[in-house]
């Protein structure tokens, strides 16, 4: 199975802005029920959704020639579980950037616009042909992307 850490793709502001929604699937809301906590998606899928609008901004803004790998994370809060069905709203802002590297905030809120999850990532930029290739990524983007 592969999930989509990424569904909607709303806005893109190059190198300063992403925002979009990610939608809770039924086999994310049950991966927890093993561990004895069913019911929510699990905070790390949280994390991996934020990567994800990250990375997918460093490829629309390098015009598919980079991407990103994720080298840190901080301060990661997580202020409400997040259900099945749900949509996440995802928002990824740059706070600094060198030619190497970008800092973002990450900030997730629910269709109400209540936090769901707030927190820092590094994302380390590679050359996008290293992992994949880029006209796949232009294929799935056009899926993403609305408006």
């Amino acid at each position: 199975m592969k999930w989509r850490m990424a569904d909607v793709i709303d806005e893109v502001e190059p190198w300063r802005r992403i925002a979009g929604r990610k939608a809770v699937s039924l086999e994310e809301y049950d991966l927890l029920r093993p561990l004895g906590r069913p019911g929510v998606c699990p905070e790390s899928l949280l994390i991996e959704s934020a990567v994800a609008f990250g990375r997918w901004l460093v490829v629309k803004s390098s015009e598919f020639t980079e991407s990103a790998l994720l080298d840190e994370v901080t301060g990661w809060k997580v202020h409400q579980p997040t259900g099945r069905g749900c949509w996440v709203q995802v928002v990824v802002t740059v706070e600094s950037t060198t030619q190497q590297e970008l800092a973002v905030l990450a900030e997730l809120t629910d269709a109400a616009g209540n936090p769901v999850a707030t927190g820092r990532l590094r994302l380390r930029k590679v050359p996008l042909a290293e992992l994949v290739d880029p006209e796949s990524l232009r294929l799935l983007w056009t899926e993403l992307k609305r408006g």
